[in-house]
């Protein structure tokens, strides 16, 4: 009998309780049961205030909101024909990327010019998407003065935005250049070998770095900054950073290691190949770099295209590292295997394997 009023769930009998679920506890992992009081001692002792130098570590990290202006691909002469004196005319527009970089002395690397720091940007800047490492460059000069802790020591002082610039933007106009003539050899190289056949030994495959400039944001009460941005040479990757050729002359180091020796031969050779496609006006100086990646290229040119206060290139463009070059260069198996020619003074300007560069081009004086 059905009471009025009364519920479905009246009709259905008492509930049942869904069954309880067993707590699961967190994932874990295995260690000893128990730790000896030697082992706790050698753990707790050690949690401390850390000492002023670990503290400083955390101020030594610069982030920069900047505009960064990517260097173009630059694969054949044509290529640099349509740029000028205008840095635009070697970057690609800007877009937004915050870079950190370590900015402790201790860990940067410096040479003549330039000083160096590694930090990350973010997004990635170059090829691979995943590769989020940067080498930061700036021009710098030495102050005697600089005290820290009560001493005077000598320090790296960065050069100002202005100076940055004029400096920063040649370095760029180099590494397209570097890139171009470092292309021109390997298309020699292969146009030989499909005539010819393989030569008896590997060629080195080896490129300049990519790279972008910089320029960061304003900041109220901040100093603007300018940057030159390159991928990381890793040496986990590319072992130790060597000088391969130097820009005073055309003569390769000398290395004990045979890979090295082999690097520096094949760069010397590329020089010898630089020369001749380009009818003795340019050739690459300071290869210097990795395994595979090379940076802070000297571009070389024969000074008769220096115009009235005009200097081609950056500074390391020194006229007698030019002029020595038939002198200074020695061919090696690289040089005869490809069969270059040695008649410097007699040879065609058709003989142009890169389809490339002559004379009739002129080298861009920045007007």
């Amino acid at each position: 009998m059905i009471v009025a009023g009364s519920s479905k769930h009246a009709l259905e009998g008492p509930s049942t309780p869904p069954p309880s679920k067993k707590a699961c506890l967190p994932v874990s992992p295995e260690s000893p049961e128990q730790w000896s009081r030697q082992q706790m001692n050698s753990v707790l002792t050690k949690q401390t205030h850390a000492t002023a130098g670990q503290l400083g570590a955390l101020f030594k990290n610069k982030i920069v909101n900047a505009a960064v202006y990517p260097l173009k691909k630059f694969e054949h002469m044509n290529d640099l024909v349509a740029t000028s004196r205008d840095w635009r005319t070697f970057c690609n527009p800007a877009r937004v990327a915050i870079l950190m970089f370590n900015t402790d002395p201790k860990h940067q690397m410096s040479g003549s010019f330039k000083m160096a720091s590694i930090g990350e940007s973010n997004p990635a800047l170059f090829k691979d998407p995943k590769n989020f490492d940067i080498c930061v460059k700036q021009t710098f000069y030495v102050s005697k003065g600089f005290k820290i802790g009560g001493s005077t020591v000598p320090a790296n002082i960065a050069h100002d935005a202005r100076a940055q610039a004029k400096s920063l933007t040649m370095e760029v106009r180099c590494l397209a250049w570097g890139h171009v003539l470092l292309y021109m050899v390997y298309t020699f190289i292969r146009r030989f070998i499909r005539e010819h056949g393989e030569p008896p030994f590997p060629i080195p495959q080896m490129r300049f770095v990519e790279a972008c400039l910089a320029s960061q944001q304003e900041v109220a009460g901040a100093q603007q900054d300018l940057f030159l941005i390159e991928e990381r040479i890793h040496p986990d990757v590319e072992g130790k950073f060597r000088k391969y050729i130097n820009n005073g002359a055309a003569i390769p180091t000398a290395f004990r290691n045979a890979e090295d020796q082999e690097r520096a031969q094949f760069l010397a050779f590329t020089q010898h190949v630089q020369y001749w496609k380009t009818t003795k006006t340019v050739f690459v100086g300071d290869y210097q770099g990795g395994n595979t990646l090379l940076t802070d290229p000297q571009i070389m040119s024969s000074p008769e295209f220096m115009a009235a206060g005009h200097h081609l290139f950056a500074d390391g463009n020194v006229a007698t590292g030019f002029e020595s070059f038939e002198i200074d260069h020695v061919c090696n198996k690289f040089c005869q295997f490809f069969q270059l020619r040695t008649d410097y003074n007699n040879w065609n300007v058709e003989d142009d394997a890169s389809g490339g560069f002559t004379k009739a081009m002129s080298i861009s004086v920045g007007i």
